[in-house]
């Protein structure tokens, strides 16, 4: 969610025993998912604070604190601080399934060495991103774009949308694919 989104969920309907909520801000700075904890921890939930900076006012409002381990990045768009909060995320999922023993010795194996290979094919990735631009370099010339994303790859269709923005000054629009063709498909 982001903080608008989870401050206006109904948090009466969970127990503070069933839930971690987990508060992501790579600077530590925004003031948006600092309400949010304050909003969870005045509904009696644990708060679980990810940031890349410590002693920040994310990390300090959180119960618990976790960094993202990338380091800091000097320009506004933060795809580093993105790209490790995603594997953070699926790590925490793992190991938690793990202690909890709702997944079994094998799918944990399964699970752990596909993220291995995936960060394994960062490099290779942007090699052949690279290429690929090298080779098409008309869609430099492209004024709109459409990021679609759906399940758990909505949130990257959206941030994704977010960094076109950052990056290049282009507006982007994300939307998720059930919805793409209720309009969305005109901007193409």
């Amino acid at each position: 969610y982001t903080p608008t989104q989870f401050i206006d969920k109904n948090l009466e309907l969970y127990e503070a025993n069933s839930v971690l909520v987990i508060a992501i801000s790579q600077t530590g700075t925004s003031s948006g998912t600092v309400q949010s904890i304050e909003y969870a921890k005045n509904h009696g939930l644990p708060v679980l604070s990810v940031t890349e900076r410590p002693n920040t006012p994310v990390h300090l409002s959180g119960d618990h604190y976790l960094n993202f381990q990338c380091d800091l990045e000097d320009t506004n768009a933060k795809t580093k601080g993105y790209i490790n909060s995603l594997i953070l995320l699926k790590l925490l999922a793992i190991e938690m399934a793990q202690v909890r023993g709702t997944i079994s010795n094998k799918n944990y194996d399964s699970f752990y060495q596909e993220l291995k290979l995936s960060v394994r094919e960062i490099p290779d990735t942007i090699q052949k991103t690279i290429l690929w631009l090298e080779n098409n370099k008309h869609w430099v010339q492209v004024n709109n774009l459409l990021a679609i994303g759906d399940g758990t790859n909505y949130g990257s269709a959206t941030g994704g949308s977010l960094k076109l923005l950052e990056t290049l000054g282009v507006v982007g629009c994300a939307c998720e694919l059930g919805e793409f063709s209720h309009g969305y498909h005109r901007t193409l």
